[in-house]
C-alpha cells in the first residue's frame, strides 16, 4: 500500500511504532508513506485528528496549477470532470490490526463494539484492506473475528497462521500450540456507499 497508518495508545506509538517506522524507513518502496499516530477506539476527537493527519500527510496530491481536461458536451468518455474538485480519502490503503482481542470477563462488556465502530470509520472504502493478526486466547476472540466478518469479506482463505511467515511462532518454540492467524479483508461492497468519511 501506498499509505499505512500505524495506530496504538499514546505510550506504544511513542515507545513502539515510531522507532519501528524509523528503523524500517529503508524497506518503504517509492511513494509509501507510514505514520504512527496515537489513537484510543471510540475517542471521537483522536479519530479526527488521525483523519486530518491522513489527509495532510497521504492525501491525493492538489490538482492546483494542472490543466484541466475538456469533455466535449454530451459525450461521456470517462475523463474526470476537473471542474469538481476531487474528495481527498481519509481511508488508509492499508490497516494493520494485531493482538486486540483482549481478555475480558464473561458477562462482562467488551471494547469489541468500539473498535468495530473505529475500523469501520476508516475502512469506508472496498481498496483499504485490513490485516487483521489474532491468536485466539478464549472463545470471544471469535466474537471479534465475527463481528468484523459482518462489515468485510475474507480475502486470504484459510488465514495465514503466523508459523508460516516466522518460524519462531511455531508451537515447539512457543512451548504452547500457537493459535495466531492473520487474516486479510476488504470491505463489503454492499456497505461503503452507506457509510461516510
Amino acid at each position: 500500500g501506498q499509505k499505512v497508518l500505524g495506530v496504538d495508545l499514546d505510550v506504544v506509538v511513542n515507545k513502539v511504532t515510531l522507532p519501528n517506522i524509523v528503523l524500517n524507513k529503508h524497506a518503504f518502496g517509492m511513494g509509501q508513506k507510514v505514520l504512527g499516530v496515537p489513537l484510543c477506539w471510540g475517542v471521537h476527537e483522536q479519530e479526527q485528528d488521525c483523519k486530518k493527519l491522513i489527509v495532510e500527510n497521504m492525501g491525493e496530491k492538489s490538482s492546483k496549477g494542472r490543466p484541466r481536461r475538456k469533455v466535449k458536451k454530451g459525450k461521456s468518455s470517462g475523463a474526470i470532470n476537473a471542474s469538481k474538485p476531487q474528495e481527498q480519502s481519509t481511508d488508509p490503503d492499508v490497516i494493520l490490526i494485531g493482538d486486540v482481542a483482549y481478555q475480558h470477563k464473561p458477562g462482562a462488556p467488551s471494547h469489541f463494539d468500539i473498535l468495530l465502530s473505529t475500523l469501520l470509520k476508516f475502512a469506508t472504502k472496498p481498496s483499504t484492506t485490513v490485516i487483521f493478526g489474532t491468536r485466539m486466547r478464549m472463545p470471544a476472540s471469535m466474537d471479534l473475528l465475527e463481528m468484523i466478518r459482518e462489515h468485510f469479506d475474507e480475502v486470504v482463505n484459510p488465514p495465514v497462521e503466523a508459523q508460516e511467515l516466522d518460524v519462531s511462532f511455531h508451537k515447539d518454540n512457543l512451548g504452547r500450540k500457537s493459535l495466531i492467524t492473520i487474516h486479510f479483508f476488504k470491505r463489503k461492497t454492499d456497505q461503503t456507499s452507506s457509510q461516510s468519511n
